[in-house]
């Protein structure tokens, strides 16, 4: 067995190899026996040697730039995907965080009218509470009282504290044989939860016409005619002049008053009672 040199790569092989080992190039010994002398072998050795060429691969430039492209834009895919997702995500944390904010406030506004709600219902059972104590204390009064023509009753809130006045034309039980000629004029105020009687005068034959925080009184007997504008100061209600004619001829017209009368009610009459003490309490 002798070495020879691979005519494909050039390195030392033996000649009884079918082929290189290092680049799979056949072994080409040229029919040398193996009992060749060493000057048979040192011409053998000096031989041309034939080099074996590998093809060239022009083609894996392109193939490599193909790949590159191919995960570059993968990757830019893959990149634009999450970018997407990220804004997807952000979005919708977005709107949950609105809608979460969104039942906040529902939640808050819901609170607000069931608090609103509530003081609205004690509020309005505080009014009629009040309302029916107004009620029960007048009826009381007003019971007291004759249930004739000659007696009659209205509601005025002179002393503008809302809470409305009962007025009562006529004569108290408490009254009757007494030496004054004419009618009274009882005027009751609810202090305390309790109606108190504030002020009583006597009159003829009054009638009473409305202002804005007074009443205009009206009072004709026999010859005496005379308008007089009630109003409350310092605690109690005061009587002004405004017309007298103690020598009145009724022939002749007297002042005309521009105030509206008020509409008086017989005694007995609690419907009427209670519609305009309610009337003073609505919204």
């Amino acid at each position: 067995m002798a070495l020879i040199n691979c005519s494909g790569c050039g390195h030392l092989v033996s000649d009884k190899a079918k082929a290189c080992p290092h680049c799979g190039a056949p072994v080409e010994t040229n029919g040398a026996p193996d009992n060749a002398t060493p000057e048979t072998q040192n011409a053998t050795s000096e031989a041309p040697v034939v080099h074996y060429v590998k093809p060239e691969r022009k083609n894996n430039n392109i193939l490599i730039a193909l790949i590159v492209m191919g995960v570059v834009a993968l990757l830019g895919i893959c990149g634009w995907l999450w970018y997407d997702n990220q804004q997807k995500r952000a979005e919708l944390e977005r709107q949950l965080a609105e809608q979460a904010e969104q039942a906040r406030q529902d939640s808050i506004a819901a609170a607000e009218l069931r608090e609103q709600l509530r003081q609205d219902s004690i509020a309005k059972a505080k009014k009629q509470e009040q309302i029916d104590n107004i009620y029960n204390e007048y009826v009381a009064i007003i019971k007291q009282f004759k249930n004739d023509e000659f007696n009659r009753f209205f509601l005025f809130d002179i002393t503008q504290d809302g809470i409305p006045e009962l007025w009562i034309t006529g004569t108290h039980p408490n009254n009757y044989g007494s030496e004054d000629i004419g009618q009274y004029i009882y005027v009751y105020s609810i202090q305390n939860q309790r109606a108190k009687l504030i002020d009583k005068g006597g009159w003829c034959s009054p009638h009473f016409y409305q202002g804005k925080d007074y009443i205009v009184v009206e009072d004709g007997c026999y010859e005496d005619y005379g308008q007089s504008k009630a109003t409350y100061k310092n605690g109690k209600i005061v009587y002004t002049t405004i017309y007298l004619d103690e020598n009145y001829d009724y022939e002749k017209p007297h002042p005309k008053i521009t105030e509206p009368k008020i509409t008086e009610y017989r005694t007995r009459d609690f419907e009427s009672l209670k519609r305009q003490i309610q009337s003073y309490f609505q919204d």
